[in-house]
Formats: C-alpha cells, structure tokens, sequence
C-alpha cells in the first residue's frame, strides 16, 4: 500500500513538473498575466526547461549511483551467502551411524533428535541405548511386567534422516538447527532447546546429518513440528530455513507423515551500525 502511495505521487508530481507548470506558463504570457520581463514566453520556457533538464541529469547520476551500489551490495552479499540444503536420506542405510559405537565413540557430523510422549524432545549426541533396540529391533521390544514374566510389545515409531549441506558459496557460520512443535498455533521455539553447544561451522566441503526418532505411541505426538535450521554469513547476517512435519491419523487409526521442504531461506537478523537486528525479509 505505501509503495503504490509513493507511486501515484511520483506520476503526479512528475505530470506537475513537465506537463502542468510549462501549461501554466504559456497561458500567463498569453494572456499578460506573467511577470514583465524582457523574457517572451518562449524563452521563459527554455529556461523552465534547462533547469529540469539539468535536475533530471543530476537525479539521473544520483539513482545511478545508488543503483550501482545496491548492485556492488546485492553481489557481495551473494559472494558470501551460505544455502542449506537438505536431502532425506534411507535411514536405515545410515542407522549404525546414530548410534554409539562399542569403545563409547560416536561418528563425527551425525547427532541426533527425539521425542518421547514422557521427555518431549531432546538432543543427545547419538540415540539412547533404549531407542536404538526397538529401531534395530523394527519396533519390536521386551517388557517385564510381573517378575519372571516377560512379554513382547511392539511400538510404533516414526524415523527421519536428513543431510544438510551447503550448497551456497560462502560458509555457514554458528549453524544450529532445533525441532519445535506447534502449539496453540505457535512453535515451541525454546533458545535453550536449540542446538548450541557445539555451533557448527560447514563449509562446501563438508555434511552433517541428523537423525530424528518420533514415539508414536500416544496420540500427545500428534501435531505439526518444524525443523528449524540457523546459519550466518561472515557479516554476520544470519538465515533460517524450516522443514515441516506432520503427523497424523486416519480413519482406519493408522498413522502418517507428511513432511515439506520449501527450499527456500529467510533472513532471520543482520548487522548494522554494531546492531543486531531482525527481520523476516524472503530471500
């Protein structure tokens, strides 16, 4: 709305200048009504005339240069800029990886995310040794209800593996990512749930993959989830991008995902005079 007030007011201030006032000017010298001067109206308007062409130049060289500048700006930032990309991967191809390793080490660039009805979501380093099981197991693990009885229960579960690389030209500075859930249609967006104790720096050389694992079990895991990704440029300018997930029932009670990526990144905040601010500008 106020860029389409600026335009009208532009088309008329212009119509003002070029059109209206060079009117004005003839009628007066027409009908004797102008100043008396030994100008006639033709070099009154001759006159009127060089000085807008002279402003015209002059407004012309400004906008130019302030168009080439915006360019110079708009360039450098693209020389900088990191992009995110993500890519689901099978993963059950990858699953040994999410896990710790017998001498308690874990793989470089995979970390992991759950949620369970009764911890809500975490972040350890790989997954918890209970996890692991009913994965590798297919859902399937052992319960003692009374002593020496022991039954076999199968859990419903929803596993996600993602590679996040930076397909961009410059490199992703303190990358952190979180998943939050949609909550009386806002995100549970908790800074201290966010993955910050190691920030991330990933360049075009290397990946990192996360792993996220959903108890199903209890209908509390219904809802929307957002995985929220973080990154800045070396002017610390810094962007976010978000891979949403569904999950849902049916009416045959069976239970679904739906996941959707827009590719697309958002300036979250940028440096100016010293100052952090922020934005929700589309890039």
């Amino acid at each position: 709305m106020k860029k389409k007030l600026v335009f009208i007011i532009s088309i008329v201030t212009l119509l003002l200048i070029l059109v209206i006032i060079p009117i004005i000017i003839n009628e007066l010298y027409k009908i004797g009504k102008g100043y008396t001067t030994v100008w006639s109206g033709a070099d009154m308007l001759s006159y009127y005339g060089s000085i807008v062409a002279s402003v015209g130049g002059i407004l012309g060289v400004f906008f130019s240069i302030k168009y080439a500048q915006k360019e110079y700006k708009e360039d450098s930032r693209q020389r900088i800029m990191p992009f995110i990309a993500t890519e689901y991967l099978s993963a059950y191809e990858h699953i040994d990886n999410f896990f710790k390793k017998e001498n308690g080490q874990s793989e470089a660039n995979y970390y992991t995310i759950t949620y369970t009805t009764t911890k809500g979501i975490e972040y350890p380093k790989t997954f918890p040794k209970e996890i692991e099981n009913i994965i590798k197991n297919q859902g399937e693990y052992s319960e003692e209800i009374t002593p020496g009885c022991i039954v076999i229960r199968h859990k419903k579960f929803y596993l996600s593996a993602l590679k996040l690389k930076n397909v961009g030209e410059g490199a992703a500075c303190k990358l952190t990512f979180g998943l939050y859930k949609l909550v009386d249609g806002e995100y549970e967006e908790d800074i201290d749930h966010r993955k910050t104790s190691i920030p991330f720096l990933l360049d075009k050389t290397g990946d990192l993959f996360v792993g996220i694992y959903w108890d199903l079990e209890d209908k509390a895991s219904l809802g929307k989830y957002n995985f929220d990704i973080m990154y800045s440029d070396i002017n610390y300018t810094r962007y976010r991008r978000s891979i949403s997930f569904e999950i849902y029932e049916e009416n045959d009670f069976q239970t679904y995902v739906k996941q959707n990526d827009t590719c697309e990144h958002k300036v979250y905040s940028y440096k100016q005079n010293g100052k952090i601010k922020y934005c929700s500008e589309k890039i």
